[in-house]
């Protein structure tokens, strides 16, 4: 018998060692596609499907480890996949969709949550996890620094040299459109994402994991009064004892100063608001109720920053709307034009493709359109017949976004009301799953990364209101957090049933 290329030891390796770099690959993704297509448009696209690829390879092959050693692949999540995978199904097929649409567009909304399993069954040992995050912690003072330096010479151009917006040599940022950089006289820095709105929450998801895993312990050398938390004895803030030494855990504020930065000067609503959400979370992370009051507020907050009509991302003259609309720069314009001219000018995109979508899902209220029918990548791709049923009049900008820029409406227009609810209930699924991890593990270090996950859920929710799925940075790193933790909770619970 012909022994195998690679053992199963050298293939768990060697996926270890991708899944390792694809983690530091995404938040440059897009940066890295804009250089090479320079040179080649074959690998620049290549590379920009990176995480679909990986996912469809070594998907199976978890798969196959979860068999191997017999092991259930976590059914609290399993099955709500399941469950909106088939209820997709049966919604395309009920509409008449091709299948391969209907395929591609289910996988679009389950994707990132299937990288759970991938990290989940390849590691195992939560010092993998510290590795890991050490290094995203790294790239990720790396990004802050540079977007720091992109605000700080934006700012000084404009109101120092006072250069109009139009003029600034943005460093290192791309494809700039002046009027949608700026926010409340502050340039919105992408440092080297594709967008401000992504570095943002990119730099609150690696924020929110570094305040709630205890960092390393460090001794104090003399005696003082320390809160009982340090020495492992009861709450903060509670009491103060007097020792005479103590393991203490400080973080580190220069690490934290630059996170917090990142976020800030990424200026997006989005991440302030879930930033909000944090802080808070973490000040009251042993008061459950004060934080389950505090989501309405948050919500209907984030709900009204999402709707913002800050700035208007069509043009607003007949010049710039001429090519656009198909009318002619010197027609003379009926009502009908106007009214077109008006929708346009005066609604924001992502109110439009709301309203458009809300417009679609009123004639298909349970079932929706179909997996991959309405404003999603799928969608634009293969040119679905339903923007045209509906008249979507901008489909210039879709093509570019690729997206409605916002999650919830197309979930309602493509999957109805019952898919979004079993949308919402895998979201449902997961806090419960990292709830009972928190609750179930002796690790303090494991029990800190659920809670932050825990937290980063709600923050998702709010994500939702204003982008869509297609965010490989955030949600599949968010997906590999998860994966690495639960990996790490049973080899745990293995290694003390030996």
């Amino acid at each position: 018998m012909k022994k195998p290329f690679l053992s199963d030891a050298a293939l768990i390796n060697i996926t270890k060692w991708w899944l390792t770099v694809i983690l530091i690959l995404l938040p440059l993704q897009q940066k890295i596609v804009k250089v090479i297509e320079l040179w080649s448009n074959v690998l620049s696209t290549s590379i920009s499907y990176l995480d679909e690829v990986t996912i469809v390879i070594f998907f199976p092959l978890a798969i196959r480890e979860f068999y191997k050693r017999r092991e259930s692949p976590y059914l609290l999540i399993l099955f709500p996949l399941i469950f909106l995978s088939v209820f997709g199904f049966i919604s395309g097929m009920i509409n008449g969709n091709s299948v391969l649409i209907t395929i591609l567009g289910i996988f679009d909304y389950i994707k990132n949550f299937l990288v759970i399993f991938l990290y989940a069954v390849f590691f195992r040992d939560f010092k993998e996890f510290k590795r890991n995050f050490r290094l995203l912690v790294i790239l990720t003072i790396t990004l802050g620094v540079i977007a720091f330096a992109q605000e700080f010479w934006a700012l000084f151009s404009r109101y120092i040299i006072e250069q109009d917006i139009k003029s600034i040599n943005y460093f290192l940022a791309e494809e700039i459109i002046p009027k949608d950089s700026w926010m409340f006289g502050i340039y919105r820095a992408p440092s080297l994402m594709h967008s401000h709105n992504i570095f943002g929450m990119y730099t609150l998801l690696i924020l929110t994991i570094y305040l709630f895993i205890p960092p390393p312990p460090k001794a104090q050398p003399f005696p003082g009064f320390v809160p009982k938390r340090w020495d492992g004895t009861g709450k903060a803030g509670m009491k103060w004892d007097w020792v005479s030494g103590v393991t203490v855990r400080n973080i580190n504020f220069i690490v934290l100063f630059i996170l917090f930065t990142g976020v800030f000067v990424s200026v997006s609503r989005i991440a302030y608001t879930g930033l909000i959400f944090i802080i808070g979370a973490y000040i009251f992370r042993n008061r459950k109720r004060i934080i389950i009051l505090s989501l309405i507020p948050v919500i209907v907050l984030s709900f009204l920053l999402g709707t913002l009509p800050v700035f208007d991302k069509l043009g607003t003259t007949k010049s710039d709307l001429s090519d656009k609309s198909g009318l002619k720069k010197n027609e003379v314009w009926t009502e009908e034009c106007k009214g077109v001219i008006y929708r346009v000018t005066s609604t924001p995109y992502r109110i439009y493709a709301r309203d458009k979508a809300i417009e679609v899902w009123k004639d298909h209220p349970f079932l929706g359109v179909g997996p991959g029918m309405f404003g999603g990548v799928v969608s634009v791709i293969f040119k679905s017949p339903v923007y045209k049923e509906y008249d979507f009049f901008l489909m210039w900008v879709l093509e570019g976004y690729r997206s409605l820029d916002q999650f919830w409406p197309q979930a309602l227009a493509e999957i109805g009301v019952i898919g979004a609810l079993a949308f919402i209930g895998l979201l449902i699924s997961l806090f419960t799953a990292f709830f009972k991890t928190a609750q179930q593990t002796a690790s303090e270090e494991i029990k800190g990364l659920f809670t932050g996950l825990q937290a980063l859920i709600i923050v998702l929710l709010i994500y939702f209101l204003g982008n869509g799925l297609n965010n490989a940075a955030v949600l599949f790193t968010f997906s590999a957090f998860a994966g690495m933790g639960l990996g790490s909770k049973n080899y745990i619970i293995e290694r003390s049933n030996v």
